[in-house]
């Protein structure tokens, strides 16, 4: 997880536990942090409102 004062990311991939996807689902939504690397594993089925910028690559 990437922090500074700005800036708080996490990766959401498949490499990641099931623990630590829901925690970062968690805390995205709750805006602690705003920054989520994603993979598909974000890519279908997953709603959350607020979002201002999705970047695909």
């Amino acid at each position: 997880m990437l922090q500074n004062r700005f800036l708080l990311s996490a990766e959401h991939s498949a490499q990641q536990s099931s623990e630590d996807l829901d925690r970062y689902e968690r805390e995205f939504n709750e805006g602690k942090i705003n920054i989520l690397s994603c993979s598909t594993t974000m890519e279908m089925g997953v709603d959350i409102g607020g979002i201002t910028e999705v970047v695909m690559n």
